[in-house]
C-alpha cells in the first residue's frame, strides 16, 4: 500500500447521524465519500474515547484520535477483490473546525505534513499585474501554479518577495532570511501527445 505525503485538502460536512469526510491531493485526485459517526467525533472531543478510535465504511478504514489542539486521521483507502489495493493518507485539523461541522456546518482544511514549507510569498504589484495576464493562458497558469507547489520550499515563518522581471511572464524573488535570490523563467516545448499530434508544453524554473 503507497503512503503518500503531500498536501491534502479535506473536506467534512454534517449529515445528520454521519459527518461526509472526502480529501483530495494532486497524486490521487478526488477521494470517495468516507461516512464517519458524529458520535465518534463528539466522543474524541469529550475525551469519552479512549486513545484511538477506528470506523469503517464499505471496505475502507479510518482511525481518529484527539491530539492536543488537533483531530488526527489516518485513511485506508481500499479497492479490489480478493487481493486488495489502494494506499493511505494521515493528515489533522484543528480542533475549531471539528466543532463547527458537528454544529450543522461544512468545513476544507489544507493539511501540509511536517516539514513542508510554510514560507508566506509577498507578491509585490508589478507581479501581481503579470499573474493577471498569465491567468488568462490555461497552461501558463498551471505551469506556475506546479512551479509554487514543487520548488519555493523554504524555512518556516520565512517570507520570499515576487517581483516582475524582465523577461516575458518571468519573476524575480529574493528571501528576507536568507542571502538567496533568483529569476523565475518560463519555458516553452513542443511534445507529441498520444494523438501523435504536437501539444505546447510549459514550465517554469529556477535560475540563480
Amino acid at each position: 500500500m503507497s503512503i503518500y505525503r503531500q498536501p491534502i485538502l479535506v473536506s467534512l460536512s454534517d449529515s445528520n447521524i454521519f459527518v461526509m469526510l472526502q480529501t483530495y491531493d494532486p497524486q490521487n485526485g478526488r477521494s470517495q465519500r468516507f461516512c464517519l459517526s458524529r458520535k465518534t467525533l463528539a466522543n474524541q472531543l469529550d475525551h469519552t474515547a479512549e486513545g484511538v478510535t477506528i470506523e469503517s465504511d464499505l471496505q475502507n478504514f479510518c482511525s481518529v484520535a484527539l491530539v492536543d489542539t488537533d483531530m488526527t486521521f489516518v485513511v485506508y483507502w481500499l479497492h479490489g477483490s480478493g487481493k486488495l489495493q489502494g494506499y493511505q493518507q494521515s493528515f489533522s485539523v484543528p480542533v475549531s473546525k471539528i466543532t463547527q461541522v458537528l454544529s450543522g456546518g461544512s468545513v476544507r482544511h489544507l493539511h501540509t505534513q511536517d516539514g513542508l514549507s510554510k514560507a508566506r510569498l509577498s507578491f509585490q504589484p508589478s507581479a501581481c499585474e503579470a499573474i493577471a495576464g498569465i491567468a488568462k493562458d490555461k497552461l501558463k497558469r498551471h505551469a506556475l501554479r506546479r512551479f509554487f507547489r514543487d520548488n519555493l520550499n523554504y524555512g518556516q515563518g520565512e517570507e520570499l518577495v515576487i517581483e516582475r522581471d524582465t523577461w516575458v511572464n518571468g519573476f524575480y524573488f529574493w528571501s528576507s532570511e536568507t542571502p538567496f535570490d533568483g529569476g523565475i523563467v518560463l519555458h516553452e516545448t513542443t511534445v507529441v501527445g498520444r494523438d501523435n499530434l504536437p501539444h505546447r508544453k510549459l514550465f517554469y524554473s529556477v535560475h540563480t
